[in-house]
């Protein structure tokens, strides 16, 4: 009889399901695992994070961007508890992860008294699924589903609770490890009658557009919508998470829509009297922050079913996987009645669609040749163009800096923005830029983060300059929380609790081992930028800013700064519930 520990059985599953790497921290309750994860071929990438919520956001980071629970955290007791933040984050940007918390001894569960006895039920309302392993012999069971649900629809993170002692403890090898990966990201085809019900609302309509989200670079359904989108004639807008499924240079793409988004997309959103929504959850980060877009007559097509109606009010819901439903559908429109096959840069919904992007493109062009210290953001995002591969990571923190990240560089391929882009929490972006660069070591990371940001997670610089990964970071400095300052001082005149003191990040990158520099005039930037690409260590790039420049500014294509700068008026009934709005938008 072979004997195996139960981390030996955690190790075994994990790498079953095609784990690659662990983010881990130590302490008594990780040591069994942690000896196991470095006898095995987990252990040829560890990362120790500072701070666990530090590890959970470069888990994010590096899951984002592989599109699977590819790297799994491993955490110690008490620190689990510090997760919370960065697992939100995974379930609204549908970031699969699994997440193994080691708790204390199956002996003293129960017990108030029991020191560092983890709450594990306080992931349930986070976790896509919360579950405790109490016997030996389903501990792979247990690992093998936390995959399962993580990748499923919706993906998301999924959370194991496991005593410590059951690590230590030696079974009988022929517990049950399950074998071969249950992946649920198979295609999901819709009724015909919906995709029919589609094609006769699309042919309808005057000024139809697609919203593409996530879903679409799930499904791999790029291809798929750029021909359907080429058949019909219909513009394209993306959320964050869509960004790049059809390359922003295509004509027909419009950009980026949202509270950061391109006002190409935006204008056409508010101009469209019917959207197809493909593999969007229609967020109100990603689309209606603010509610800064009104959305028309909405088909709205995900491979989740409960997605569809679960934000915005739909005419048709529908479930389906994104490239599944768009090949349907340029399938059925040919035969519809009053489809009409002509060049889509022959329709007028098209030219005036092209002329929005023209505009937008122009303006960003112009902004992008300020010559000022404190320099535009926008200057430097011009200058992140001419530098910038194809197969590069932008990633950006959350900020005054998030629009100009977002919407000042093209994308011509999905999931090369790594961001917040579930929850816009702050400080993640230096995280998951390690997570980013971990996950394609060949391929040059661009971070821009702003000094408020920054704050959260520089510890995890030691991380970096451990795993020498060449980061670019652009540090956006003003010493203020500069979205809040704006927003702020336009409602209240006063900003308050949004100026701090700086460090000089430089001297603070310096004394990790790496190296950077402060650019004193715009024309620093393209040199600075060749020599931080050049380096092999994180460098960083200080950058003076202004606190008036980015999220709270005329340069916001909708009007959701404008909400949450004034405020306004909602209609109730007499009962005190809230009316239906013009918008769409389901108030219950």
């Amino acid at each position: 009889m072979t004997l195996k520990s139960g981390a030996e059985l955690i190790v075994e599953t994990v790498l079953e399901q095609g784990g690659e790497t662990v983010v881990g921290f130590i302490g008594h309750s990780t040591h069994e695992i942690a000896d196991a994860v470095k006898k095995s071929e987990l252990g040829k990438t560890v990362v120790n994070p500072a701070t666990e919520l530090g590890g959970c956001h470069i888990l994010n980071g590096y899951n984002y961007v592989k599109d699977r629970a590819a790297a799994v955290g491993m955490w110690h007791t008490v620190g689990n508890l510090l997760l919370h933040a960065g697992m939100q984050e995974a379930r609204s940007g549908r970031i699969p992860s699994v997440h193994i918390g080691f708790n204390s001894d199956s002996r003293l569960a129960g017990r108030r008294e029991a020191c560092q006895q983890v709450p594990w039920q306080s992931f349930n309302p986070i976790a896509l699924s919360t579950t405790r392993i109490e016997r030996h012999d389903k501990i792979g069971e247990h690992v093998y589903n936390a995959f399962r649900v993580a990748e499923g629809h919706p993906s998301g993170p999924a959370y194991v609770d496991i005593p410590f002692d059951m690590c230590f403890d030696r079974i009988d090898g022929r517990a049950i490890v399950p074998r071969g990966a249950n992946r649920a990201d198979r295609p999901v085809s819709a009724a015909a009658e919906d995709v029919a019900e589609t094609a006769r609302k699309l042919v309808a309509a005057k000024n139809p557009v697609i919203i593409a989200g996530g879903g679409v670079a799930r499904a791999k359904g790029g291809e798929a919508l750029k021909k359907l989108a080429e058949l019909a004639g219909i513009p394209i807008v993306t959320t964050s998470n869509g960004s790049g499924v059809v390359s922003e240079l295509h004509p027909l793409v419009l950009g980026m829509a949202g509270f950061c988004g391109w006002k190409s997309a935006n204008k056409m959103i508010e101009a469209a009297d019917f959207a197809l929504v493909l593999g969007s959850r229609l967020s109100d980060w990603g689309i209606a922050q603010g509610y800064c877009v009104r959305l028309p007559q909405i088909v709205h097509v995900d491979a989740d079913p409960g997605v569809p109606g679960s934000f915005y009010l739909t005419h048709l819901s529908i479930h389906a996987d994104a490239k599944s439903f768009a090949e349907q559908l340029a399938g059925v429109l040919p035969h519809t009645p009053g489809f009409q096959a002509v060049p889509y840069e022959t329709r007028e919904n098209v030219r005036k669609a092209a002329e929005l992007k023209k505009a937008w493109l122009a303006e960003v062009e112009e902004k992008g040749r300020a010559d000022t210290i404190p320099a535009s953001m926008w200057r430097v995002m011009a200058e992140l163009r001419k530098v910038m591969r194809p197969d590069d990571l932008l990633v950006t923190d959350i900020g005054n800096h998030t629009l100009p990240m977002l919407a000042g560089v093209p994308q011509h391929k999905p999931r090369r923005i790594v961001s917040s882009q579930g929850e816009g929490v702050l400080g993640c972006g230096f995280p998951m830029a390690i997570g980013a660069q971990l996950a394609e070591p060949h391929n040059k990371v661009f971070l821009g983060t702003g000094d408020g940001a920054l704050f959260y997670h520089f510890n995890e610089l030691r991380v970096a300059m451990e795993h020498k990964l060449p980061i670019v970071c652009i540090v956006f400095t003003n010493g203020a929380y500069g979205a809040n300052h704006q927003l702020m001082g336009y409602r209240y005149q006063s900003p308050s609790w949004c100026d701090f003191t700086n460090p000089k990040w430089v001297d603070i990158f310096k004394a990790f081992g790496a190296n950077g520099e402060t650019i004193g005039a715009c024309s620093d930037m393209a040199g600075a930028l060749q020599r931080a690409i050049n380096a092999k260590t994180p460098y960083v790039i200080e950058v003076p800013v202004t606190k008036s420049e980015g999220l709270a500014s005329d340069d916001v294509g909708g009007v959701g700064p404008k909400l949450l700068i004034k405020g306004r008026e909602i209609p109730v009934d007499v009962e005190g519930s809230l009316l239906p709005g013009e918008n769409l938008i389901k108030t219950a």
